[in-house]
């Protein structure tokens, strides 16, 4: 049987990488190097004895390099910087040295253009995507490559969200004519910092008829009590959830409203035809350009969510997407560009048919 091996670190390429193994479990050998966001990471060997594995331990690089080495084809997530990478890189570099079929799995729009990913492109023999738009983009940074738009099975999974509005009113103890504000953090502080302030100010100005619901990250590692400190000094009650009392996949179906710095809750929100704000804060658009190449965002030109980039005009955007036809255009946007799948499993199924294309199975 031949050997397929998968390789991320960060949650959301990692959960993708999760359905395309499972998926292909029977036809191939799988051997799974998934971080899932964490500094520590668990090989395959270590969970059978129990063992944690420091994620830049030379020893748990060794395991990816040989594990490699012995596969015939290597599956690899883009995560989101040069250091998250590192188990991705060294999986591309032996493929590239041995001549292994390599393919990428970029689960957000134009993750591919990252400068860390760069010596790796020559290489790679298939790529997903999330959009026509990034088909067409891709295929001039692959010139070796099959580009396919395949979706994202984590994305796919907002379409079948695990509660309904109902369920979660009954949880949080929410009436129905409540209009909760969600906001999910990132990994950095000084990222939630840029995120939260703003928002906060924002919801001093709406008034009481709005509540604010905040969903940590689950790589967010930080103190929340320095996120509670602003929420004090601002005036305005804060609901903080962490992953372990409730998730973002949970709240997401009673949101009014989301605002994201950037995140990818956005694309789920979208799925799930809930109005979305992204505030893009100056960090973020100079994070943007350096690993992406350019400032420009997608979300906004495809329609379905809205950029602001001062912090006084979330307030209005807030007002604006839940008045009367405001929340229209964003509407039929998120429907264009996130069809409801025909079934659950679509995208790992789309996946793991060119993959098995691409062998010759």
């Amino acid at each position: 049987m031949k050997r397929l091996i998968v390789v991320g670190h960060d949650v959301a390429p990692c959960g993708g990488l999760s359905a395309i193994a499972k998926e292909l479990e029977g036809r191939f050998d799988v051997t799974r190097f998934l971080a899932n966001g964490k500094d520590i990471a668990k090989t395959e060997a270590a969970l059978n004895s129990n063992e944690d594995v420091r994620r830049g331990d030379f020893s748990y690089l060794s395991e990816v390099m040989e594990a490699c080495l012995c596969s015939d084809v290597i599956v690899t997530g883009c995560s989101s910087s040069d250091f998250l990478s590192r188990e991705e890189a060294l999986a591309m570099r032996i493929a590239k040295m041995t001549g292994k079929p390599l393919v990428v799995y970029a689960d957000t729009f134009k993750v591919y253009r990252a400068p860390w990913f760069e010596f790796a492109r020559n290489a790679v023999s298939l790529a997903f995507v999330q959009s026509e738009d990034d088909c067409k983009d891709a295929s001039g940074y692959f010139p070796n490559a099959r580009v396919v738009v395949t979706g994202s099975p984590v994305i796919e999974a907002a379409f079948y969200p695990p509660t309904t509005r109902a369920e979660v009113n009954a949880r949080l103890g929410l009436s129905d004519d409540t209009r909760m504000v969600l906001v999910s953090t990132a990994k950095e502080f000084k990222e939630n910092e840029a995120l939260l302030k703003p928002v906060l100010q924002a919801m001093r100005v709406l008034g009481q008829d709005y509540v604010l619901t905040v969903s940590s990250h689950p790589g967010d590692l930080n103190d929340k009590g320095s996120y509670q400190k602003w929420a004090d000094e601002a005036g305005v009650p804060m609901r903080l959830y962490e992953k372990g009392v409730i998730s973002s996949q949970e709240l997401l179906p009673r949101a009014d409203v989301v605002i994201t710095g950037g995140s990818a809750i956005a694309i789920e929100a979208a799925c799930q035809r809930i109005p979305v704000i992204d505030f893009l804060s100056e960090g973020f658009l100079k994070r943007m350009q350096e690993k992406k190449g350019t400032s420009e965002w997608e979300r906004e030109e495809m329609g379905i969510a809205r950029a602001v980039y001062d912090p006084e005009q979330i307030a209005g955007a807030i007002r604006g997407l839940l008045s009367i036809g405001g929340f229209d255009s964003m509407h039929r946007a998120q429907e264009k560009y996130y069809p409801h799948p025909t079934h659950k499993g679509e995208a790992a199924e789309k996946m793991a048919a060119e993959i098995l294309s691409l062998l010759g199975s």
